[in-house]
């Protein structure tokens, strides 16, 4: 019924994605104007709160480092005993588990052959109707992006200024946030790093155990299943080598298609491209005049914590 009704699917799918087009055409310019609006006022309402919430997010880290370093011991005494029980449960029931997936995955194999060569059929006649309403509907597409790609460009160039100086105080506060911040969070890696590598040295026995086992039903399971796996590959390959000297007209005229329209939009909006890309060039390099020695200051504070860390844990 499905192969019967794809033609009358495939004429309505295309005449309502061609009115959606010009619908979207139409729309365009009021959408970008407001988003152009919108995105100023949330560039402004970040500058304003941004030197506020900067001291407030230093405290709020320097006091979960402290909480950190506090449960950090419970929790890895926790986890280790967790990891051990999920080990022993692990490898207690991995080999029913394994022999039920074989069995399931022999059962599928004997399905989707019995099933396939109708799928395959079904599915070279929705290719073929899906490539026809993709020519069909390709013109239309492409002139809703091409005029979408312009619009993104006009408003990217608008709003650029406004994104760089928001980008710009943001950086330095967060510099300022590291910077504060910095001593804490090193101590935080110290003594995570110390309860990891004990964790591990704990849980290696076990979790060494577990894969052992893993491996061996993984082989048992593949010498098992490869047979009806090894069928199903060869049908499906047979059956994909069919469909595919079915559908290749249609997949070439399409590709054809696309390939020139493609070139013709990417002329349209190349100019609009080359101009925002231009643009984006200039302020990058100012932006990067203002951030630099803020990020100079927080590298070098970060490579001296990290010297430190490294002659700790050493």
């Amino acid at each position: 019924m499905f192969v019967m009704c794809l033609p009358d699917i495939c004429h309505v799918f295309a005449r309502y994605l061609s009115y959606v087009c010009q619908i979207f055409v139409m729309c365009l310019s009021d959408i970008c104007h407001m988003f152009t609006r919108y995105l100023s006022c949330v560039c402004q309402i970040f500058v304003m709160c941004l030197s506020d919430n900067c001291h407030i997010f230093a405290r709020y880290l320097s006091c979960v480092c402290q909480i950190f370093v506090i449960c950090l011991p419970d929790v890895c005494h926790v986890f280790v005993r967790c990891l051990s029980y999920v080990c022993q449960m692990f490898v207690m029931c991995f080999p029913d588990v394994c022999h039920m997936f074989a069995r399931c995955l022999s059962y599928v194999c004997q399905i989707f052959v019995m099933c396939l060569s109708d799928i395959c059929h079904m599915f070279a006649i929705c290719l073929s109707c899906v490539c026809q309403i993709f020519v069909i509907c390709l013109p239309y597409v492409c002139h809703v992006f091409a005029r979408y790609l312009s619009y993104v460009c006009q408003i990217f160039v608008m709003c650029l200024s406004d994104v760089c100086h928001v980008f710009v105080r943001y950086l330095s506060c967060v510099c300022q946030i590291i910077v504060i911040s910095l001593p804490d969070i090193c101590h935080v890696f110290v003594r995570y790093l110390s309860y990891v590598c004990q964790m591990f040295v704990m849980c290696l026995s076990d979790i060494c155990h577990m894969f052992d086992r893993c491996l061996s039903c993984v082989c048992q399971m593949f010498v098992i299943c490869l047979p009806d796996v090894c069928h199903v590959f060869a049908r499906c390959l047979s059956c994909v080598c069919q469909m595919f000297d079915i559908c290749l007209p249609d997949v070439c005229h399409v590709f054809v298609r696309c390939l020139s329209c493609v070139c013709q939009m990417f002329v349209i909006c190349l100019p609009d491209v080359c101009h925002v890309f231009a643009r984006c060039l200039s302020c990058v390099c100012q932006m990067f005049d203002i951030c630099l020695p803020d990020v100079c200051h927080v590298f070098v504070r970060c490579l001296s914590c990290v010297c430190q860390i490294f002659v700790v844990t050493n």
